[in-house]
């Protein structure tokens, strides 16, 4: 086998259509390719979930780490009472994705808690995630 034909056969491999698949797979070459077609299309859709620019490239389970070694939602519960939620109002002051990395750099400054921006970033990240959704 040469170069140049090995190289060919696995560019119909790589590229293959549903007709193309009926000589590799047989019968089942149009469930398979279907499946396949399925499986790629689940994963572009769920990798292709909005997140505001701010926020790319955010570690997230960074930002829920710090969440809990703050106490973040402990100081929220004494400053607003319930389950401490009530202070992320995604209607009310804090209506862009900018505005909340601000407020989580807020109570950086305010509580003297000494993260680093990127920590910011992922736990604003977080809470946009859970709480705010913006896009």
């Amino acid at each position: 086998m040469s170069i140049k034909s090995s190289s060919k056969s696995f560019r119909n491999i790589v590229f293959a259509s549903p007709s193309s698949c009926v000589n590799f797979l047989g019968d089942r070459a149009g469930w398979t390719w279907g499946v396949l077609v399925s499986l790629l299309s689940l994963g572009i859709s769920v990798g292709a979930q909005e997140v505001p620019q701010i926020y790319q490239g955010a570690d997230m389970k960074v930002g829920e780490k710090l969440i809990s070694e703050n106490q973040c939602d402990a100081c929220h519960v004494r400053n607003v009472g319930g389950n401490g939620h009530g202070i992320y109002r995604p209607k009310g002051r804090i209506n862009s994705p900018a505005l909340l990395r601000g407020q989580v750099e807020a109570c950086n400054t305010n509580l003297n808690l000494a993260l680093f921006p990127d920590e910011v970033n992922s736990i604003a990240a977080v809470l946009n995630r859970d709480h705010y959704k913006f896009k």
